[in-house]
């Protein structure tokens, strides 16, 4: 029937087409309608009629099973939703701890880090400033009258030269091992090996790649001991030590001013004092250490500081100005020693010598092997006397265990 209703519109006029086609297509959409609403039974929105629905442009995204991680939570599993069920939602995870709080930087230091970096060309120590006297005259000093060697100990960086690189290295690691700011070193006139030796020490300290380049250096000007030279030669030798050492980085120096510390004999005394005063006025740039002598403290002519050299007492105190130790005194081709070694002792004399906060804080010595006053390592006593002044002197490096 539907056939020959088609047939007999197509056969209208054209003008009556288009209604006759556009009533036929009206009666199959409600026919259409009606069937899938028999089958059905829905309300035309059905899931089973539609399909599933699309989601909307503001739709909320449905959540996951498992709940998205943060950088400070721990997902644990998800429970499963039985039929019938609302699944009960994961407990919230407990809030991560708070970051803790870093501690604030440490104040600088006042003495430099250990190893080759972090130290200024311009630092100085501050005081109390610990020192050692050191001589740089080997391999000269090891024949001394015709006796080789001359010492009655064994050295363990061996019979060495004082201009040897890896002497010199290995003497700065140990130095900054023991926690001493400066060496005192032994100057016996301009030209001498013992200044040659100092001016390559001087560079080698303050080096790119030193192992210990904090370590300052003074002079110990030794010819006043042995003469009384005049203040023309000690002007002279100032200006020339101006220019050879007094400029170097590694130099040692207090409030600006480079220092020297002055040798004298048992019968220097207020005309020695005289005659530095009468020197410093030419070369004001200069800070004396003299060494003491009866009556110092009431001489009109007062240098800068005092020390006392004396190695076979065990202890000297010249507060303020200051304290002196010494490991022992054996000199060679000596019987007896002046002053015998004794461990416990020194190191209560380096405890009592930190506590008088004196400025200048000495041991005497580091390698003055002739008259065994050293503390520098030897085969009969190791490395002894450098733990204990690690141990004694203030730093902020750590000491090797034991």
């Amino acid at each position: 029937m539907a056939a020959r209703w088609f047939r007999d519109a197509w056969s209208l006029p054209w003008r009556w087409k288009g209604l006759a086609l556009g009533g036929a297509a009206a009666m199959l959409i409600a026919l259409a309608v009606g069937v899938a609403f028999l089958v059905g039974g829905g309300d035309g929105n059905s899931p089973s009629v539609l399909g599933p629905r699309a989601a909307s442009p503001t739709a909320t995204t449905p959540r996951p099973s498992t709940p998205s991680l943060t950088p400070t939570a721990t997902a644990g599993p998800h429970p499963q939703a039985t039929a019938g069920e609302t699944p009960t939602p994961p407990a919230p995870s407990a809030p991560a701890p708070a970051a803790p709080t870093p501690p604030p930087a440490p104040a600088p230091p006042s003495r430099p880090a250990s190893g080759t970096g972090g130290v200024d060309a311009s630092f100085q120590p501050a005081p109390p400033i610990q020192a050692a006297f050191f001589y740089p005259w080997f391999p000269n000093a090891w024949k001394q009258g015709g006796v080789y060697p001359y010492t009655n100990y064994s050295p363990s960086l061996g019979f060495y030269d004082s201009a040897g690189d890896s002497t010199i290295d290995r003497q700065l690691e140990l130095a900054r091992q023991a926690h001493i700011e400066a060496f005192i070193a032994s100057w016996w006139g301009q030209g001498h090996h013992t200044d040659v030796a100092l001016q390559h020490i001087l560079g080698r300290t303050e080096r790119s790649g030193s192992p210990y380049p904090g370590l300052r250096w003074a002079i110990y000007y030794e010819e006043e001991g042995y003469s009384d030279p005049p203040v023309s030669q000690i002007v002279a030798d100032l200006k020339y030590l101006a220019g050879k050492a007094f400029s170097h980085p590694a130099y040692l120096e207090v409030n600006g001013r480079p220092v020297v510390f002055v040798w004298s004999s048992g019968s220097d005394g207020a005309g020695m004092a005289a005659r530095w005063a009468q020197a410093k006025a030419q070369f004001p740039n200069v800070y004396v250490v003299l060494k003491v002598y009866s009556g110092y403290k009431a001489d009109p002519n007062q240098p800068d500081s005092w020390h006392q050299y004396g190695p076979a007492s065990a202890y000297d105190s010249q507060a303020p100005y200051s304290a002196t130790v010494s490991p022992g005194f054996w000199k060679k081709g000596e019987t007896t020693p002046r002053l015998v070694r004794d461990l416990a002792r020194f190191e209560a004399d380096v405890k009592r010598m930190a506590a008088t906060g004196a400025f200048w804080q000495l041991i005497t010595t580091w390698n003055e092997w002739g008259e065994g006053t050293s503390v520098e390592p030897a085969a009969q006593f190791g490395n002894s006397y450098l733990d204990i002044l690690c141990r004694r002197l203030p730093s902020s490096d750590p000491c090797a265990a034991p």
